[in-house]
């Protein structure tokens, strides 16, 4: 099973906006873990934990970031998400590192 997202990131999104809540919305939801997610979008854990928690992002990673939720968004759709186990995860981001 993948490891869960903690009750305070949880309980920040249940009154948050914008994009970096709805990045971590969806991530949450497909169980993908903060690493593998920052790994695609060529930031470190903890910025998208800080993203996650609301801080601001650099207005040039919008396009990027939307695409990651729209493809995301698309492939829970599609029954590829959420992650069932950790390797179900990496072997996700493995496949669509090009894909975002």
């Amino acid at each position: 099973m993948v490891r869960p997202y903690g009750t305070k990131l949880l309980d920040v999104l249940e009154n948050n906006d914008g994009l970096g809540a709805d990045l971590a919305r969806i991530c949450t939801n497909a169980k993908l873990p903060m690493l593998l997610v920052g790994k695609a979008l060529g930031v470190s854990r903890y910025t998208i934990y800080k993203w996650f928690l609301g801080m601001p992002m650099a207005k040039k990673r919008n396009a990027v970031i939307e695409a990651f939720i729209s493809k995301v968004a698309a492939d829970m759709e599609a029954g590829r998400l959420p992650a069932k186990s950790p390797e179900d995860a990496k072997a996700y981001f493995n496949e669509t590192k090009n894909a975002v």
